[in-house]
């Protein structure tokens, strides 16, 4: 953190506080995770200077610090997956929060949906108001089917899990086929939707 303060995108430093607060032992404090998000975040947003040719650290030559950049790029997004992971069951909001902004920014990340999904059904006692967008979400983690999409094995199960909470919620199948299409073509919800549910909630 010391590094970052002179050298915001020292990549040794930055990679230092992915490894380092990802290898404590649990639990892991909450100003931690901050760090780690905030990290996380920055990395994502700021790819073309971390990874610029004249950033490269001392001891990578060329070809080894172009093939890094690329391996590299992913990770932020897999660092907040284990984020959000810890945070499961505890702060359901705040993956709420998260995930809705990160979806709203790259809309192709389908497992960002169905965490999504999870959270919002996690609110499930506070907040039951909140289970068709729940609904909405798994379809889209079940249908999208471009790049960023779940496995085929993983959609399929996604898929199972939908049909059987919609009818739940629903009262029938009903709707649903018009639920997989609509999510399939937007990671987000239309500002109208809504499904009836066949119980006052």
């Amino acid at each position: 953190q010391d590094i970052l303060k002179d050298r915001p995108n020292s990549f040794l430093a930055l990679r230092g506080i992915l490894v380092a607060v990802q290898s404590m032992l649990n639990p892991i404090e909450p100003a931690d995770l901050d760090l780690l998000q905030r990290t996380a975040e920055y990395m994502k947003a700021n790819e073309a200077a971390i990874y610029a040719p004249t950033n490269k650290p001392f001891n990578y030559d060329d070809k080894t610090w172009a093939a890094l950049a690329t391996q590299m790029k992913p990770v932020p997004l897999q660092t907040m997956t284990w984020i959000w992971g810890q945070r499961k069951g505890k702060d359901d909001a705040r993956i709420e929060a998260d995930t809705t902004k990160y979806l709203k920014e790259d809309g192709t990340q389908a497992a960002v949906s169905y965490l999504l999904a999870g959270a919002l059904l996690g609110q499930n006692k506070t907040n039951p108001e909140k289970q068709v967008l729940a609904l909405y979400h798994f379809a889209r983690a079940a249908g999208y089917e471009g790049p960023g999409s779940l496995p085929p094995t993983d959609r399929k199960q996604v898929s199972s899990y939908l049909a059987k909470v919609y009818e739940q919620y629903h009262g029938s199948a009903d709707g649903l086929d018009t639920l997989l299409a609509v999510a399939k073509a937007a990671a987000m919800p239309p500002s109208n939707f809504r499904i009836e549910s066949h119980v006052e909630i």
